[in-house]
């Protein structure tokens, strides 16, 4: 930081002010955010998008071992 000349306190006094804009907009960010509401009840999935009872049988029946 030679560049600007300035002395220790000036420094000081710029990394405070820096510290103090970064702690504000982190504030600000997640303030102001918006908060995501989620239904009252769930939603039914429409007929060609739900899970087959029997999904995932074939994965445990491919793991037993028959004697």
């Amino acid at each position: 930081m030679n560049e600007l000349d300035l002395t220790p306190g000036q420094y000081l006094v710029f990394i405070l002010i820096t510290l103090g804009l970064f702690v504000y907009e982190l504030y600000r960010f997640y303030n102001d955010s918006e908060m995501i509401e989620l239904p009252d009840k769930p939603q039914e999935e429409p007929v060609g998008q739900q899970l087959n009872p029997n999904y995932g049988a074939y994965i445990w029946l491919a793991g037993r071992r028959y004697n």
